[in-house]
């Protein structure tokens, strides 16, 4: 048994104790929470750590197989040329070990569960492998021309069926790469199964513009890509307004039970925001502020997100977006451009919150007797982030 103490623990549900201990055993699952009197009556002396600790991060998106991509696209361009600058990368397969590196880098950075996106099966026998981190694997389909849609549908599945893993979901990529055919489809099955969705939503603006009126880069480049857009008929004017339309409804299992990672929501505004409150009361809105940087140079309105009182999680992207894949840089992103920010809430958003989305709470995301979430040490660091605060993992 070890007994550790800091300056403060984050407890990651909002919760703050100073001077606490945590003692643990050898699995790193916490056996008490003690104040200083109580350590103190018991004659227990803590190897202290000053700053900060707090649980393991939660990485609620990635894209490990992206992994080998780093550095290869240029920053800056906005989502339709970074897509465009992506396509030819993809026909080079990523190496094991760079996708293993990959974890192994994430592990070191304090990040001990991690949503990751699979479009390939690329990932898989490394997932497979490898137990540095707690993976859950979102299976994407996409496909625009409601001609693929039971193809689409179908490679999805097979791939899903093929990841020897029980934490997996089967989800949808965004509302400009699904047919409403394939959207139903999808949706069917994972409301049937009950899986996690994640789901891409408005990373630009230029999303809109292909819902409202057909019009703008976005629909410039699917133009350039089928010949044709005679086939794209959604049913409303709004990429929020069309998942919702298309979500299944099923009475023993309401939309609103559903665990849904909305991802990025660089340029969501109030009234979608409050429509997706109002539809899917166990939303979560995955801030990916380094890659939205990288991609748009733009960054979501956080500040009415935290108006409106919803969850929010944090995800590093991928590394073809990204410098580095750490949660820490994240919220040092976030703390730099809305100072602000309280450093409990950052580490809330970094830790419980992405546990809750990813439906390992009971394991990871907060510091409490019983679980066993990882440990990190927040150095250079107390009450406030800067560009000198530092993580370490503990445990």
């Amino acid at each position: 048994m070890q007994t550790i103490s800091a300056d403060y623990i984050y407890v990651g549900n909002g919760e703050v104790l100073k001077n606490y201990a945590i003692q643990f055993d050898e699995k790193g699952v916490i056996k008490a929470v003690l104040s200083p009197k109580e350590y103190a009556e018991k004659n227990i002396q803590p190897v202290h750590y000053p700053g900060a600790l707090c649980p393991g991060f939660i990485n609620a998106h990635c894209h490990l197989e992206l992994s080998h991509l780093k550095g290869k696209i240029r920053k800056h361009l906005g989502v339709n040329a970074f897509i465009d600058a992506l396509i030819p990368l993809q026909n080079y397969v990523p190496s094991e070990q760079e996708i293993a590196q990959a974890i192994v880098d994430m592990a070191k950075q304090g990040i001990v569960a991690v949503g990751d996106i699979s479009n390939t099966k690329h990932t898989f026998r490394i997932k497979e492998k490898l137990s540095q981190i707690h993976i859950h694997t979102f299976i994407e389909s996409f496909g625009l021309h409601p001609d693929k849609a039971q193809e689409k549908f179908f490679e999805a599945l097979t791939l899903f069926h093929e990841l020897k893993s029980q934490h997996k979901s089967l989800t949808p990529h965004a509302p400009y790469s699904v047919s409403k055919s394939l959207l139903k489809e999808l949706l069917g099955y994972s409301c049937e199964e009950r899986h996690i969705l994640s789901y891409h939503l408005l990373e630009s603006d230029t999303e809109r513009q292909l819902f409202e009126k057909k019009q703008g880069k976005m629909y410039e480049r699917l133009l350039e890509w089928f010949g044709n857009m005679d086939f794209f008929e959604p049913d409303t004017q709004n990429p929020v307004d069309e998942w919702i339309a298309h979500f299944p409804f099923d009475p023993a299992f309401p939309k609103s039970m559903m665990h849904i990672l909305f991802v990025h929501n660089t340029f969501l505004n109030e009234t979608e925001l409050k429509k997706l409150m109002e539809h899917f009361a166990k939303s979560y809105f995955v801030f990916c502020p380094n890659a939205n940087l990288y991609i748009e140079n733009h960054l979501p309105d956080v500040d009415m997100f935290i108006r409106n009182k919803v969850k929010i999680c944090l995800g590093t992207d991928s590394l073809a977006s990204n410098d580095q894949l750490s949660i820490l840089a994240e919220m040092q992103t976030l703390y730099k451009h809305f100072p602000h920010l309280d450093l409990n809430m950052l580490i809330s958003w970094a830790t419980l919150n992405g546990a809750e989305a990813l439906y390992i709470d009971d394991k990871y995301g907060s510091i409490a007797v019983n679980k066993q979430p990882g440990i990190l040490w927040l150095k250079n660091t107390t009450t406030h982030l800067n560009e000198s605060t530092s993580v370490s993992r503990i445990i």
